[in-house]
C-alpha cells in the first residue's frame, strides 16, 4: 500500500459544521429527504448522524471519524511532542528521524498509551505514523547546516539588540556619509568543480567524472562593500602558502591586495586605500563578522 494514499471517492467528506446545520433543520420541523436534498448529503448518511449525535457528541466524520478513533497520542499530548522537536531545533540540537521515532516511543510507554506491538518491539515509533506526524504538524525532515558554538550562542535577543544600539551611538556621533560605511564578509572558496548528474549505465557501481583534483584547496575570499555600492577588489587568502615559495623571483603574488574601487554604474576606478587617511579624527566605520578566521588588512 503506497505510504500517501489518494480516495477514490468523495463519500463521508461534509464538514462537521454542514452536518450540525442540518441537524437543527431537522429538528426545526424539516423531513429528513428535504434538507438532505438541500445541502447535497446523502440521507443515508443523515440519517445515521442525527442518531449518533442523539447518543454522544460527534467530532468528526467519514474517514477522519476512524483516523481519530484510531489515535495514538492525544492531540494536546501530540502537539507537545510536535513543539518539543521544533525547538531543539531552533536551539541547534535537532534531533534526526530515529531519535524522533524512539522519543515518541518512550513517550507513549511511560504515559501508558497503548501502541502496536512493533513499536514495543522495536522501541520506535512506525515510518507511517511518523511521516503523517511529520505532515500534520508542517515538519519535514532537513539537512542542518554546521554552525560552531560561537556563532549559535552570540545570536541571542541580548547581543543583537546590544550591537545595533553601539551601532546606532556611533552613526550619530560620527555622521558618517555613505561611501565610508563598509561591510565586510567572507566564504569559502574550493577549486574543485561539483560534477552534475550524468547518463550511464544502469547497475554500475561507480560512474565518475573528470575534475581539476579530488580535494582541491579551499580558498577564502573576502569582500568588502560600501553603502553606496562601491566594493573593492576581493582579498584571496589560501591557508597552506609556504612564506619560502615567494621568495622567488616569478613567483605569484598568493594574495590579492585591494588597491582598486569597482563601481557598478561604471569601470574599474582606481583610488588610494581608504586606511591611509584614517586618523582618530576622520574614523571609518567596518561590519564584519565576528569569525576568529576573518581579520582587517
Amino acid at each position: 500500500m503506497p505510504r500517501n494514499y489518494t480516495r477514490k471517492t468523495r463519500w463521508g467528506l461534509t464538514p462537521i459544521e454542514e452536518m450540525k446545520r442540518a441537524v437543527s433543520d431537522v429538528k426545526g420541523g424539516k423531513s429528513i429527504r428535504s434538507v438532505a436534498k438541500e445541502r447535497n448529503i446523502d440521507r443515508s448518511t443523515l440519517r445515521r448522524y442525527i442518531k449518533k449525535s442523539e447518543e454522544k457528541e460527534v467530532k468528526m466524520t467519514g474517514y477522519m471519524g476512524t483516523a481519530e478513533a484510531n489515535r495514538i497520542f492525544p492531540l494536546e499530548l501530540e502537539k507537545e511532542l510536535a513543539d518539543h522537536i521544533k525547538k531543539l531545533s531552533e536551539q541547534f540540537h535537532g534531533l534526526t528521524q530515529k531519535k524522533c521515532r524512539e522519543l515518541a516511543s518512550e513517550l507513549a510507554e511511560r504515559n501508558n498509551i497503548p501502541t502496536p506491538s512493533n513499536w514495543t518491539e522495536k522501541g520506535l515509533a512506525g515510518k507511517d505514523w511518523f511521516k503523517s506526524f511529520m505532515s500534520r504538524h508542517h515538519l519535514s525532515i532537513r539537512m542542518p547546516e554546521a554552525t560552531s558554538l560561537g556563532r549559535a550562542t552570540a545570536f541571542n535577543r541580548t547581543t543583537v539588540g546590544e550591537f545595533f544600539d553601539n551601532l546606532a551611538n556611533v552613526m550619530d556621533r560620527h555622521k558618517f556619509p555613505p561611501n565610508m560605511i563598509y561591510n565586510v564578509d567572507e566564504t569559502g572558496v574550493t577549486t574543485v568543480q561539483s560534477p552534475k548528474q550524468v547518463v550511464a549505465e544502469k547497475g554500475k557501481k561507480q560512474v565518475g567524472a573528470i575534475t581539476s583534483a579530488e580535494r582541491g584547496e579551499l580558498v577564502t575570499v573576502v569582500c568588502a562593500i560600501n553603502a553606496t555600492g562601491e566594493c573593492y577588489q576581493e582579498r584571496l587568502a589560501a591557508s597552506t602558502i609556504s612564506a619560502r615559495n615567494i621568495k622567488f623571483g616569478s613567483s605569484p603574488n598568493y594574495e590579492a591586495r585591494p588597491l582598486s574601487v569597482r563601481s557598478p554604474a561604471g569601470p574599474c576606478c582606481h583610488a588610494t586605500q581608504p586606511r591611509q587617511h584614517l586618523t582618530s579624527s576622520f574614523p571609518l566605520p567596518s561590519l564584519l563578522d565576528s569569525s576568529p578566521g576573518l581579520k582587517l588588512p
